[in-house]
């Protein structure tokens, strides 16, 4: 068993853009057993919006920490894969912070096909795969919405 003190997230006043803030508060970790690393998840939040989260692991051992995850820096809509497909793609896309996330299908007249994703998702990179075989060959578009940013892109659906 782990114990990790404080146990309560810590809070700090206002920080502007920039700003460097660092706590006085000592940690202490008691271990019970054979552990020979402890995970870390750090976030920054406010008022229930997350801003920036990551995690990293320390060897106790050695004292070393190894960034566990990669969070994305920017917004970003990958060009799908297979493409052209038949009958399923997959289309990825990273986020940098929690967002709101709308994922959808147009055909070439700007009629909507496919909601693929609506709803709220973490920061980090995400998959989606998408079955079209339903649907007629042709050219669609894929729309990305995550909070102000936007993008689209082409796809080919070849039988």
């Amino acid at each position: 068993m782990t114990n990790i003190s404080p146990v309560d997230p810590l809070n700090f006043d206002d920080i502007e853009p920039g700003q460097i803030k660092t706590s006085t508060i000592p940690f202490t970790i008691l271990t019970q057993n054979n552990t020979d690393s402890i995970d870390f998840n750090v976030s920054i939040s406010s008022e229930g919006w997350e801003f920036w989260s990551d995690s990293f692991t320390v060897d106790l051992l050695t004292g070393i920490s190894a960034k566990k995850t990669n969070i994305p820096n920017r917004y970003d809509l990958s060009q799908n894969y297979p493409n052209p497909f038949n009958p399923s793609t997959t289309i990825e896309f990273d986020l940098p912070k929690t967002s709101e996330v709308s994922l959808k299908v147009f055909n070439i007249l700007g009629e909507k096909v496919a909601t693929l994703l609506s709803g709220s998702l973490l920061s980090g990179s995400h998959s989606v795969e998408w079955d079209a075989s339903n649907l007629a060959s042709g050219v669609y578009l894929y729309r990305l919405q995550a909070g102000t940013y936007v993008e689209i892109r082409k796809m080919v659906l070849m039988r």
